[in-house]
């Protein structure tokens, strides 16, 4: 009776280990991801921004395009 004791408390102890070690790599796994997708987001936003300019900038030639037209038909 002994023994079979023993048994399970060694296996009791194998399983408890594996189970925090594999707690721990979810942790990290998941602490990971989040710096990936901090990292993706702020480059999108650097992206976004060139995006924003390039925008402007085709709205305010847009703009001269019209006025010069808008003289010339005058």
């Amino acid at each position: 009776m002994k023994n079979t004791n023993l048994k399970y408390a060694n296996v009791a102890k194998i399983v408890l280990k594996r189970f925090i070690a594999a707690l721990i790599l979810f942790a990290i796994l998941v602490i990971g991801k989040h710096l990936i997708v901090q990292y993706e987001l702020s480059q999108s936003d650097d992206l976004m921004k060139v995006i924003n300019v390039s925008g402007r900038q085709r709205m305010l030639s847009q703009n001269i395009n019209k006025s010069y037209l808008n003289r010339l038909l005058k």
